[in-house]
């Protein structure tokens, strides 16, 4: 038989009459068993000042304020007019903040400018509920510019924002943008509403893409998942190859090979008469005398805009339609039709070797059968300008020749002069055919028709007519027909 005396109900309200409403609000915090920022209360009697009543006294009934809610904190990435944006709220009862760990993994792959870091870690530490500006060393929030090393310093307030006279205006642009990052090899899609509840039409988003020319790497997958919820993080939805070049093959010997001679000496010899050179080592049977490592093969890579991307030579059946880059020389089996060609070394067409429209650019010759078409589609072909010398593929998608022609075919540093007419040269001494030879050309075994654009180093022309048979080059200044 149990002695322990039946627990008392817990008691909700208590009526106090105290001196004052703050002793009251005290003592009925106490005796409800919650602390007095939780107790909330009504006045039943006030009698302090009443001499008709009992002078000094005030009763009160307390009672438990309701919970604060639960509210976790969120946050939101977007971009909007090429800045990046980063709202993070806070959280209130017993709500959770907002995750480091998680926030930075969401930021963490985004093309985001340097120096960023303290920004978004000094808003996690004091969300504001705002959008901020993400930019290189410091935080912006409307007109004022908040110095990122100062939010993180302990016991530093940081600067309030000076209220402004008129309310930003309403945002009316379209609720997402398409990012495709500069080596066109990844592509997101944010929020440029920056609107925690923003949702996007998936058509909408494909008419972007489409638009601007996105064709590879596209995850339907991601990009239903992206469309079916609102949009509050960045998520990629297109992810382009990169290349990978190859590696010779190597000999390595297993006994002594050098005996004083240079790399190039063994090179040269090839093989040697050990006993000769009194230094016969002993290998025994079954001893490996050399270990060859294969040579491995390249492959080219794609971007998410259709471009092929090579580090090295590449050869393909026909090119037609999209971007091909490559990084040595490019061998096509057929033609060239429609397409924008960019590398480093020479291009060579075979088979009909037709190069009709679009814009086809090399660092040191392009050879053809025909280039342009009867019919004036507008063919360019440029061969030795600086923008297509460039070190590396990544430089040349930057800076090839191909997007620094204008509508009329002019190159950067083009000289006027140069483009007033076309000079054929039917003889020459054999010095000049020689240096001929030697430079930047194109070279065309059938004809070369009117309104071609070629460009050879920095002087370019529109040709006004058919030529047959000829090499073009650059001399004296101007661009020169020799023929074949």
């Amino acid at each position: 038989m149990s002695t322990d005396a039946p627990k008392a109900p817990k008691r909700k309200v208590v009526e106090v009459v105290a001196p004052s409403v703050e002793v009251g609000l005290a003592v009925g915090a106490k005796v409800l068993g919650i602390s007095a920022d939780r107790a909330d209360y009504e006045v039943v009697e006030d009698s302090q000042g009443d001499p008709g009543g009992d002078f000094g006294k005030v009763k009160i009934r307390v009672h438990a304020s309701p919970p604060e809610p639960r509210v976790d904190g969120k946050f939101l990435i977007g971009c909007r007019v090429g800045l990046f944006h980063l709202i993070i709220t806070p959280s209130s009862g017993d709500g959770r903040s907002v995750e480091r760990e998680q926030l930075k993994t969401a930021l963490s792959r985004l093309p985001l400018p340097d120096g960023v870091d303290a920004v978004w870690e000094a808003e996690l530490a004091k969300p504001s509920g705002k959008p901020v500006v993400l930019m290189d060393g410091h935080s912006s929030e409307a007109t004022c510019t908040v110095d990122a090393a100062e939010l993180v310093k302990d016991g530093t307030e940081a600067p309030v924002a000076a209220e402004e006279d008129e309310p930003e205006p309403e945002y009316l642009g379209p609720p997402f943008t398409i990012l495709v990052t500069d080596d066109q090899m990844q592509v997101w899609l944010l929020n440029s509403d920056l609107k925690f509840d923003t949702t996007v039409d998936r058509e909408a988003v494909d008419e972007v893409l489409e638009g601007l020319g996105v064709t590879f790497g596209i995850s339907e997958a991601l990009l239903d998942r992206a469309v079916a919820r609102p949009l509050t993080t960045a998520w990629q939805i297109a992810q382009g190859v990169e290349s990978v070049n190859g590696g010779d093959g190597v000999l390595e010997f297993q006994f002594k090979a050098h005996l004083g001679l240079t790399d190039d000496q063994m090179e040269e010899l090839n093989t040697v008469d050990w006993y000769e050179l009194f230094s016969l080592d002993q290998i025994l049977s079954g001893e490996a005398l050399v270990m060859a490592t294969p040579a491995t093969e390249g492959t080219s890579g794609t971007t998410v805009l259709g471009a092929v991307l090579a580090g090295g030579d590449i050869q393909v059946e026909y090119v037609q339609g999209g971007e091909v880059t490559a990084g040595g020389d490019l061998t096509v089996g057929d033609d060239i039709v429609r397409a924008n060609v960019g590398v480093l070394g020479k291009i060579t067409v075979a088979g009909r070797g037709r190069i009709v429209g679009g814009r086809v650019s090399a660092g040191t010759e392009i050879t053809a059968t025909s280039i342009g078409a009867p019919t004036g589609v507008r063919t360019v072909v440029a061969v030795g300008n600086p923008g297509s010398e460039a070190k590396t593929v990544e430089a040349l998608l930057e800076a090839r020749v191909l997007s620094q022609m204008g509508a009329d075919g002019g190159l950067p540093e083009a000289d006027d002069e140069a483009e007033e007419e076309i000079e054929v040269n039917g003889e020459g001494d054999g010095d000049e055919e020689e240096k001929v030879g030697r430079g930047p050309r194109v070279i065309v075994s059938g004809e070369i028709h009117e309104d071609t654009v070629v460009g050879i180093g920095s002087p370019a022309l529109v040709l006004d007519r058919r030529i047959d048979h000829c090499m073009l080059r650059e001399s004296e200044g101007r661009i020169q027909v020799f023929p074949l």
